[in-house]
């Protein structure tokens, strides 16, 4: 297997694990948001 067989799927599994934190912190943030903004 040459290197790029590799990288590339790393590369897209890397892409798709970013994505996953980055929605999952975001709904986590605006879950937080409207608690707070709620207790107020």
């Amino acid at each position: 297997a040459s290197p790029s067989e590799f990288v590339i799927p790393l590369a897209k599994y890397a892409k798709a694990v970013y994505h996953t934190r980055v929605s999952v912190g975001m709904r986590f943030r605006m879950l937080f948001e409207t608690e707070e903004s709620s207790v107020r």
